[in-house]
Order: C-alpha cells, then sequence, then structure tokens
C-alpha cells in the first residue's frame, strides 16, 4: 500500500500528509523513528535520506525547492544541488562529522527546480546507534534573502560610519550624559584618543565657568527639546590643558528603544580670536578717537550722531544727548535760519561723494551761547561719516588723520551643509546627496549625476586644482580641508573645502573617490572683509598718530621733521638688528610722536635761538614725563608711552627723568635714544649750526657701552659707514 505519510499503529495512514512514503519495511522503520508532529510543524523543507536516496519528503519542499514530495522520491540528493562538485563537497563535508556526532549545520547554494540559485542553511540528525544503520533527517532553510538584508545592512552601516568619520566636524553620540561614541575629529578636537573619551561625561571638556550653562542646556533638552537653542558655543579644555572654543549643534533622536543625543561640534577657537582681534582694534580705534586733539563725531546715514567725543563737547559745549540728530545740530549750532540754510545745502552736497574728504569753515553758536569760527573736515563713508572739528578762532590747531574705516562689523561665519559625494577618477559622479545638489544649485542629485560627466572642467573654476588634488591623493590616498572653487549650476562660482578618499582595490589601483566638499563662501567673504576692516583700523591709527606728530612739529619749527627722521633711523637700526617684524613697526610708531611732551612746552623755549638756561633745559626735560602722561590712556599694541619715558635714559644713570639704568631700559628706548641723538647732532638747531654725522658718530664710537648700547650703536654705525644710509 502507497500512502502520504508513514505508517504507524495507532494513526490511520490516510491522515499522514506531506510525507511520501515506500512500502519497504526499512522505510516504514525509518518513518516510524519520526515523530509526526514534528515534520508538519516545522516551517523548511524535510527530507528522509538514507546512502544519499530521498526516503521522503514534506511538502515544504515544493515552496523551497518548487517540487512536488513525489517528484523527489528515490532520487538522490544531487537534485537539490547546482553542480556535481557542490553535490560531492556537501558529502565530504557532513558525512565524516556525522560518524562523530548526531547532528551538523551548515550553509551551501542550491538551486531549484525553476533554475533558481538560493542560499540554504542545511541542518542534520541522524536516526540510528551504529554507521550502518544510520539514516539522515536533512532540514532546508532558504535564508538567501536573510543574507541580502544583512548585507545591505552592514554597507549601510559601513557607509555611514565612514561618512561620520570623513566629517569636518566632530560628532559624538551621548547616553545618559555620557559619550557614547566619538568619531575622529572629535578625539583631534580635544587630544583624547577614541578609548579615553568614551564613557566621559559630557562636562569632562568644560571650562569651569562654562559648565552650568552647558548641562543646563541639556537637562532642558532631556525635558523639552524645543526649549533649547540650536546651536550654541561653550570653552573647552584640551587634554594638555590649552583652550578650545566650540560650537556645538544638538538633537535627541531613538536608537535601539532608547533615547539618546547626537552632538556636532565645531573648533571655532581662530573665528574667536579673530573676533577678539577685531574688537580690541574696534576699542583702540575709540580710544584713538576719544584721545584725539580735534573734535569728533560720527554720523550715520540717517543724519543720527552716535558718538562725539570730549573735545567736541569741549570746542561746543553739547554733548550726545543734546544733539541725538543732524537736525538738532543744525538747529542748535546755526539758529539763523538763511545761515542755517547755506550749511544744510553744504551738507546734501557733500554727502553724495562717498569716500570723499570736504573741508569746510562755519561760525558756530556754543552751548554756552558763544559763537566760534570752526573749521569742519567731513569724511563720506559707505555706512557713516567721520567730521573733524578745529577751533580755529583760537589758532588751537590739529590735524585730523582720520581716513576710510571698514564696513561695519558683521558676522564671519554661518554654519554650512556639507555635500557628500563618490566619483570616478575619470571625472564622473557615481552618488550625490541632496545637499550636495542644493551646493551646486541642481534640483537633485540625478540631475547632478546625468548633468556632470567631467568635473574637472564642469566643477572646478580653476582645473588645474583638480588636477592639484588628483595628484596628492595618488601620493597619499587622503586629503583634509582642500579649498578651492566651485561652478554653480547658475554660472555663480562658490568657495568649498573638500576633504576627499581614494578608495583602492589590493593592488593600489584607485576604484574611486569619496568625501564631502562644505560651501565655505561666506565664510571667505567674512574673512576678505574682516581682513580690509582690521587693515583700514591701522590705517586710522597711524593716520592719527602722524597727525600727533605733525601737531607738535607745528609748534617747534626748527625741529620740523626731526621725528620723521628719527623713527626712519630707528626702524633701519631695528631691521639691522633683525628684530621681529611686530617690534620694528612698534620702534617706528614710538618714533614718530617720541617729542609729543614737548606740546606742553612754551614755544618761546623750543625756538630759542640762543643756548638754554638751566631753567629753561630742566623744562625741556619734562617732555619725556609729559609724553609718557599723554599716552598711557591709550592701548597701542606696543609699550609706546613707556619707550617715549624713557628715550633720554642712559646705560650709566647720567639720563632723565629718572636716572636707570641699563637693565631697566627698554631695548625700543635704547634704540630710540642713538637714532634721537644722531639725529639731533647732523641737524642745524636754533642755538648751534649742524655738527655732522662725522660727529655723530664719533660720539656714539666713544660713548658705546657708557651711555648706548653697544649692539645698537654697532647698528647704527655700520648703517652710515657700511650701508650708505642716508635721510
Amino acid at each position: 500500500m502507497k500512502v502520504k505519510g508513514r505508517v504507524t499503529k495507532d494513526r490511520p495512514p490516510e491522515k499522514l500528509e506531506g510525507i511520501q512514503a515506500t512500502q519497504s519495511s526499512e522505510q516504514e522503520h525509518f518513518f516510524a523513528s519520526i515523530p509526526f508532529s514534528i515534520l508538519s510543524a516545522i516551517p523548511h523543507a524535510v527530507i528522509g535520506v538514507k546512502n544519499r536516496i530521498i526516503m521522503f519528503a514534506n511538502e515544504r519542499v515544493k515552496r523551497i525547492f518548487g517540487y512536488e514530495p513525489e517528484e523527489l522520491i528515490g532520487k538522490t540528493t544531487r537534485i537539490l544541488y547546482r553542480s556535481d562538485e557542490e553535490y560531492e563537497e556537501v558529502g565530504q563535508l557532513f558525512y565524516p562529522v556525522l560518524e562523530r556526532q548526531k547532528t551538523y549545520s551548515h550553509e551551501f547554494f542550491c538551486r531549484r527546480k525553476d533554475g533558481e540559485d538560493i542560499l540554504c542553511r542545511l541542518s542534520t540528525a541522524t536516526i540510528g546507534e551504529t554507521l550502518k544503520e544510520k539514516q539522515i533527517v536533512a532540514m532546508y532553510e532558504d535564508i538567501t534573502e536573510v543574507k541580502k538584508t544583512g548585507e545591505a545592512l552592514r554597507e549601510s552601516e559601513e557607509l555611514y560610519r565612514t561618512l561620520i568619520e570623513a566629517s569636518n566636524d566632530a560628532i559624538a553620540i551621548v547616553k545618559e550624559g555620557r559619550h557614547l561614541y566619538v568619531n575622529q575629529r572629535f578625539t583631534d578636537l580635544f587630544g583624547y584618543s577614541k578609548e579615553e573619551a568614551t564613557g566621559k561625561p559630557i562636562n569632562f571638556w568644560i571650562y569651569p565657568d562654562n559648565k552650568e550653562k552647558v548641562l543646563g542646556i541639556a537637562i532642558k533638552r532631556e525635558n523639552d527639546s524645543r526649549a533649547v537653542p540650536d546651536r550654541y558655543e561653550f570653552k573647552g579644555i584640551r587634554k594638555d590643558g590649552s583652550l578650545v572654543y566650540v560650537e556645538v549643534s544638538a538633537s535627541r533622536f531613538s536608537m535601539h528603544g532608547e533615547t539618546m543625543v547626537l552632538a556636532i561640534l565645531r573648533d571655532i577657537t581662530e573665528r574667536k580670536k579673530a573676533e577678539e582681534e577685531l574688537q580690541k582694534e574696534k576699542e583702540l580705534f575709540f580710544t584713538v578717537l576719544e584721545n584725539n586733539p580735534n573734535g569728533i563725531a560720527l554720523i550715520d546715514t540717517q543724519g543720527k550722531y552716535f558718538f562725539v567725543n570730549s573735545e567736541f563737547t569741549r570746542i561746543t559745549g553739547y554733548t550726545l544727548n543734546d544733539i541725538p540728530t543732524g537736525r538738532d545740530w543744525f538747529k542748535k549750532a546755526y539758529p539763523d535760519q538763511r545761515y542755517r540754510k547755506k550749511v544744510i545745502d553744504a551738507w546734501k552736497n557733500d554727502k553724495d561723494h562717498v569716500g570723499a574728504t570736504i573741508d569746510r569753515q562755519f561760525t558756530v553758536l556754543c552751548h554756552d551761547g558763544t559763537t566760534k569760527e570752526i573749521e569742519f573736515r567731513t569724511t563720506f563713508l559707505k555706512e557713516f561719516a567721520i567730521l573733524v572739528l578745529k577751533d580755529i578762532t583760537f589758532k588751537i590747531e590739529a590735524e585730523n588723520a582720520l581716513k576710510e574705516a571698514g564696513e561695519k562689523y558683521r558676522s564671519i561665519f554661518e554654519h554650512a551643509v556639507e555635500g557628500i559625494f563618490q566619483s570616478t577618477l575619470e571625472g564622473g559622479y557615481l552618488s550625490v546627496n541632496p545637499s550636495f545638489a542644493k551646493m551646486l544649485g541642481y534640483d537633485s542629485p540625478q540631475e547632478v549625476i546625468e548633468s556632470i560627466k567631467d568635473i574637472r572642467t564642469q566643477v572646478y573654476a580653476f582645473p588645474e586644482d583638480r588636477d592639484t588634488l588628483i595628484k596628492h591623493l595618488q601620493g597619499h590616498g587622503f586629503i583634509e580641508n582642500f579649498e578651492t572653487r566651485f561652478w554653480r549650476k547658475d554660472g555663480s562660482v562658490i568657495w568649498v573645502s573638500s576633504n576627499t578618499r581614494a578608495v583602492k582595490d589590493s593592488s593600489g589601483k584607485i576604484l574611486y573617490l569619496e568625501g564631502t566638499n562644505e560651501n565655505i563662501t561666506e565664510r571667505k567673504m567674512a574673512e576678505e572683509a574682516l581682513q580690509k576692516s582690521m587693515d583700514n583700523l591701522r590705517k586710522l591709527l597711524v593716520g592719527t598718530i602722524q597727525a600727533i606728530s605733525t601737531t607738535v612739529e607745528t609748534r617747534d619749527p626748527y625741529t620740523a621733521g626731526h621725528q620723521k627722521r628719527v623713527s626712519q633711523l630707528a626702524r633701519t637700526i631695528a631691521q639691522e638688528m633683525s628684530l621681529h617684524r611686530e617690534t620694528i613697526e612698534g620702534i617706528r610708531v614710538a618714533g614718530i610722536i617720541h617729542d609729543i611732551g614737548k606740546i606742553s612746552v612754551p614755544a618761546e623755549i623750543l625756538s630759542k635761538p640762543t643756548r638754554l638756561t638751566e631753567l629753561e633745559f630742566n623744562i625741556i626735560k619734562t617732555h619725556s614725563e609729559a609724553g609718557y602722561e599723554i599716552l598711557k590712556g591709550i592701548e597701542f599694541p606696543w609699550p609706546i608711552a613707556k619707550i617715549v619715558l624713557q628715550h633720554h635714559e642712559r646705560l650709566n644713570g647720567s639720563g632723565y627723568p629718572y636716572g636707570i639704568k641699563d637693565g631697566e631700559i627698554l631695548l625700543e628706548a635704547k634704540i630710540l635714544a642713538v637714532a634721537d641723538v644722531t639725529e639731533s647732532m647732523i641737524s642745524h638747531r636754533p642755538y648751534r649750526a649742524a655738527l655732522g654725522i662725522d660727529a655723530a658718530l664719533e660720539e656714539l664710537t666713544i660713548n658705546k657701552g657708557i651711555l648706548y648700547d653697544r649692539d645698537v650703536a654697532n647698528a647704527c654705525i655700520a648703517l652710515f659707514k657700511e650701508k650708505g644710509f642716508s635721510f
């Protein structure tokens, strides 16, 4: 009798579905040893095998292999494999193992009836105690899709990990206030290895006075992420103890059912330093304005006065509160209606000449009711006007040297979204993300891939930059922060910073390139604007100093040009001594105004044509201290006030005003002293004729090491004798 099922004494054959058996008692014994309930419940293909002949098969073989159970009965298991070789491989692998143990499992490729190849997990078990009796039950599980899904997941994880590690920004995943993961850029930022950083609390890197702020934001984010800013800054500490300024963008997300925080950190230390430097320059700018001997007012494009210095108030009597707008100024300073119209018409005509400096003279009614003749010098800039006043009623002359100032301070850095790409070495894009497409002005990544066939000429504004990048990648395999310019779809050009990696095969051949591009156009523009503003402020400072120098020399016509020549010689001596560029600049500036204190000395003494009396000379000697008092409140980048104070001191203590000696005198003051003595001796004075260069060099030769620094004196002598220096 043939039945589907196995022959049992307690179950009717017609109810045993899913198994095809033969009539032999051997097969019946084989089936009788297998519980029917197990065969019916197993969701995989199950066959019974003896001597590699299929004895039975359940209904699942049809779903997995496409065969009816009847088609397999009596066939060898070769029918299930792709080739004779693989069939033999299965036998050679399984049977030796099954001689030692009851079960064994492994993965093999099989072939369905329709010719499709599938990956199966083959699990086997033996029935019987002796090798001769052993019969095999084999279960085939189709794991093709599972494998594909697992491989895709691993590839996806590897891609995201690669992109995170290649990011320009430091990235950390935080769980319960501690770092669960950090990328390489994070370790670069703080100087700790990944092992050291992982597990650390978030406040580990935060400067003490910033911890309360950062922890407060973290706590608020736990309660309501909408209550915290998308981006904030804090001051951090590196492993070596140095400070680093960090900008953070953080957001919550869920992973494996747990809430975590993704933090993106960016090093903004250089930006902070630039901002601080600009702020110092700005403060110096207003300090110079406040200490300027002329009256100064700054007026915006709407006619509002937003700054007047104390000299402006001294001259006119008006404070900033008295004249908040140009209209208030015109009404109070020019009460006569017809005269006021004349002044206003002149102002309207002048303000159209942006960048020009225009001189005017008007009669002004001061706050105390007196009238003064005022000379106005107005410079019209793009954002505001600089008004310089001189009270020429009493001949108080001071020349304003305020020149162009830069544009108002503005933000120098904004967050830029990174574009991610893969490209061929030949110049086509394999894949790009939406941010990359948006950065180049395309509607979609697909449009980028289809439109751009030659990256070198279609993307790079300067194709030679592409050549440089490829050459570097061929030699090093990776390039960071490579700055270049890209064409956008609309023909405009943007700056980008690129991090690119060459993916190579085992032989070292480049397969493709991948990396990230960041749009840094705004940063570049901000850097250029910042540099321009700082340059203009420095020019303004130099111009003001020159104006102060001119003020002194107008009171002492016999020494006109003396400060300029001393500054020139002192700077050249410093260059001869190979001093630092900033030190040389400080010496030059100090030289220009080293006699500013003479503004407090009566003009009749300065220009006296006969030799001075002891009393008169003592008055002259006060000019060093007077100069110090004038300059000490101005925050120069160099110790200008102290240099001016010491420029008449001598090594042996015989100088003035304090009689200090060698170790107490600044090198800059020693250089200025030699330059001052040399220029004075070779120039004409009211009380004597010029002594000449030979006398000056003899003075230095005799007294070097006694009155004058030896190295400074030698440098000065060499300039005249060997280098042909002349004024």
